[in-house]
């Protein structure tokens, strides 16, 4: 299902930015390898649904994950326009925002070593992973 999810975000960025699907989808996956967004993604869709309250929250945090993933991508393919190598592209967008995501992936990594992963704690993942997005992109 996770696949389906993808092809409508990459369909998305390609009518946005007229690049070719598969340099979007490269980059698109590429992204969610590099800053672990599987995981996230994960223990977002694991977050409890007991009422509708809580059903409603995870589905905002899980959009907003989803939206987030999606302007990333499209702020790599902005800043590698002439870029025909999508790892070089990456690693130019991870080096120009290195403290960034340096402090992005130091939050995620003492989330995963607290005992347990709630809304709170992945909410507070999924802002520190939007201030990855540029200014210019948001």
């Amino acid at each position: 299902m996770d696949a389906l999810f993808f092809a409508f975000d990459v369909v998305e960025i390609v009518r946005e930015r007229e690049e070719p699907v598969r340099r979007v989808a490269s980059v698109h996956l590429a992204l969610d390898r590099r800053l672990e967004l599987a995981w996230l993604r994960d223990r977002i869709l694991e977050l409890p649904r007991a009422d509708l309250w809580q059903t409603l929250a995870r589905a905002a945090l899980r959009d907003d994950l989803y939206k987030t993933h999606r302007a990333l991508t499209s702020a790599v393919l902005e800043a590698s326009a002439t870029s025909i190598d999508d790892d070089a592209a990456i690693d130019a967008w991870v080096q120009a925002s290195a403290a960034t995501v340096e402090r992005y992936l130091g939050m995620l990594g003492d989330i995963r070593a607290a005992a347990g992963h709630d809304l709170t704690t992945l909410s507070v993942g999924v802002r520190e992973l939007a201030n990855l997005i540029p200014p210019s992109s948001n």
